[in-house]
């Protein structure tokens, strides 16, 4: 195996394991997205109901709500921190693969070349 083909390989490698830790951060922020709009929905429908009957009951249960939200808001944005360096290393690792992908097929070629026109790798003279 020459080096351009075993650095294909790894950066082929590292390439798809950094897209799937790129996706995890993109569902997770998806996912997150969605319960923190939920909870923070019901939050405000409980702090309206709060507001409207003075319970405590209710008003203790849309302060938990709330706080569930804002931990749900803060978890996304520590997820979603990792967001750019995660973008950036999966780009730089498919640059990898393309770029000695392409240096293996200019080594296949001019492999090729040189078994059919042996004269190709000789120095004139």
């Amino acid at each position: 195996m020459s080096r351009w083909a075993g650095l294909l390989l790894v950066s082929l490698l590292l390439a798809i394991v950094l897209t799937a830790a790129f996706r995890f951060v993109q569902h997770t922020d998806h996912e997150y997205a969605f319960w923190v709009a939920i909870f923070g929905a019901t939050a405000t429908q409980l702090e309206a109901r709060c507001a409207a009957s003075k319970s405590p009951d209710v008003c203790a249960r849309a302060r938990e709500r709330r706080s569930f939200a804002d931990e749900f808001r803060i978890h996304r944005d520590a997820v979603m921190a990792w967001w750019w360096p995660a973008l950036l290393a999966m780009t730089l690792a498919w640059l990898a693969v393309v770029l000695s992908a392409a240096a293996v097929a200019i080594d296949a070629w001019r492999r090729r070349r040189l078994l059919h026109d042996p004269s190709q790798g000789q120095p004139k003279g």
